[in-house]
């Protein structure tokens, strides 16, 4: 079991806010999900990214598809739902990034290669002190970016603690 120190409270708005905004990004997936099984219901494909979501109509229109004037609607308003998740999304980044733009740590770990924004500011808010770690890679197993390490006692024949030796 690993103990660790009691996380800042910026650290704990920081993860406040990151759990808001997976809430968000659940949210934003559900609705393009929702449009597409609506679309599925009249016969019509779309395929569900979000390239396609932003412009909906103009594919429905390349398309030739009849659509009900309700359905017309209806879609609209999910449309528009989708893009409030996406503004909201979008503020919860902003949020993070005001957040942390002040932390030495936030910029140094910027500076490691793919390291960007977003995931700089999650492990801050998930770690908490990257100093409660003896090396990179107890941190690693940490967040799951790989096994945790577990130490066996293996014979190279195997663990001979699981066969019952005859006396």
């Amino acid at each position: 079991m690993r103990f660790v120190s009691a996380k800042s409270e910026q650290a704990q708005i920081s993860t406040v806010i990151w759990r808001i905004r997976t809430g968000y990004i659940r949210e934003r997936t559900s609705c393009m999900n929702r449009i597409g099984s609506i679309l599925l219901e009249f016969g019509i494909s779309f395929p569900r990214d979000h390239a396609n979501m932003k412009k909906l109509f103009q594919w429905l229109e390349d398309k030739d598809a009849v659509i009900p004037p309700l359905l017309i609607l209806e879609l609209r308003d999910q449309l528009d739902y989708y893009n409030q998740s996406n503004e909201k999304i979008t503020a919860q980044d902003q949020k993070l990034i005001e957040l942390n733009k002040e932390n030495e740590l936030y910029a140094l770990l910027q500076t490691i290669p793919v390291v960007g924004p977003m995931t700089a500011s999650c492990c801050l808010s998930s770690v908490g002190d990257p100093k409660d770690f003896a090396n990179g890679r107890k941190f690693a197993a940490c967040i799951g970016l790989v096994p945790f390490q577990c130490i066996r006692h293996m014979n190279p024949r195997g663990d001979l603690s699981v066969f019952e030796v005859p006396r």
